[in-house]
């Protein structure tokens, strides 16, 4: 494809995501914020599976 710029993937992310980690508040922030979006999804899953009644 001659004449066409190639488009690069850029994974801003992860780069944002491991300054917001270098703080160790924030960092803490993150771990109780991953902790109860674990819990909800077990709680949604449970709700799920079980049977009606």
């Amino acid at each position: 494809m001659e004449g066409q710029s190639v488009i690069k993937f850029e994974d801003r992310g992860s780069a944002r995501l491991e300054r917001i980690l270098a703080d160790p508040e924030r960092a803490e922030r993150v771990t109780k914020i991953r902790q109860q979006m674990q819990e909800d999804d077990r709680a949604n899953r449970s709700e799920q599976t079980s049977p009606p009644g």
